[in-house]
């Protein structure tokens, strides 16, 4: 709707108006269920507080991920009456912890929350790395995970060029999607999995950009080339290295999380583990 021409503009508020209507057909019915038995106004799930106070409780020594700090809130919450009181508790830990980091949260949450979002990692890497497939053989773990890997990085390289190089439509289009996933995962955790609604539209641009390399840059305008040159700095400056030891070691098929937990022999040299 916003960026329709004159001509266009009957036609955008229409379709504008069908998604709408769609999303609250969707959302109206949880919502009123959850009216009825809460009492009170929650859209979808009580769910989104937990996973605010959970993206941001900082922990010095462990920036990234799990940490220590994690425990005391999972163990305050589980000790509420219900999912209303363990709704509120952690709102009041989310809130409370948000207010202590200022002002310098929303930096804090830039730098952490970006980097796990577009580090090189993925939900096969982690089933890997916790042993979820069983026993799988060296060759075919690092198979998968050069795979893995090599694809991303080559969709995540051309569609930023591609997107670069579009129209100012298209342009418009993909980085207000991008824009609203990341300020979403921006306030609450993030983990390379919650960039699976980014995909699609990341295909798209990259395949445009592979079957025109020459053509998309020459459309990309020079502040476009240079975002897309800072973009791939911080995905190697910052991104890569959060993961590099975990993606060696799976590499190197070191024991995974999930033999550590169950007690089973290390499949290497122990002091290495």
């Amino acid at each position: 709707m916003w960026r329709a021409r004159p001509g266009e503009k009957r036609a955008a508020i229409a379709n504008g108006i069908v998604l709408l209507v769609a999303t609250v057909a969707v959302v109206l019915p949880w919502t009123i269920r959850n009216y009825r038995l809460f009492h009170r106004f929650v859209p979808l799930s009580t769910i989104g507080w937990m996973a605010i106070a959970e993206g941001n409780t900082f922990d010095e020594e462990h920036w990234f991920g799990e940490h220590p700090k994690l425990a005391p809130l999972r163990a305050e919450v589980a000790q509420g009456e219900g999912e209303i009181e363990r709704d509120a508790i952690a709102r009041r830990w989310a809130l409370d912890h948000i207010r202590a980091e200022q002002p310098w949260w929303i930096f804090q949450k830039l730098l952490r929350n970006t980097a796990l979002l577009l580090s090189p990692d993925s939900n096969l890497l982690l089933k890997l790395r916790e042993g979820f497939y069983g026993s799988v053989d060296p060759p075919r773990i690092r198979f998968l995970e050069a795979a893995s890997i090599l694809s991303f990085v080559a969709i995540f390289g051309l569609a930023r060029l591609g997107i670069a190089g579009a129209s100012a439509d298209s342009r418009a289009l993909a980085l207000s999607i991008l824009a609203v996933v990341l300020a979403l995962h921006l306030v609450s955790n993030a983990v390379s999995r919650f960039r699976v609604p980014w995909m699609p539209l990341l295909i798209v641009f990259a395949s445009v950009a592979a079957s025109d390399l020459a053509g998309t840059i020459r459309r990309a305008s020079p502040r476009a080339k240079a975002f897309v040159a800072a973009v791939w700095l911080y995905f190697l400056a910052v991104c890569v290295p959060y993961h590099r030891t975990q993606l060696v070691a799976l590499w190197e098929c070191t024991t995974t999380t999930r033999d550590l937990k169950h007690g089973a022999e290390p499949h290497g040299d122990a002091e290495e583990q």
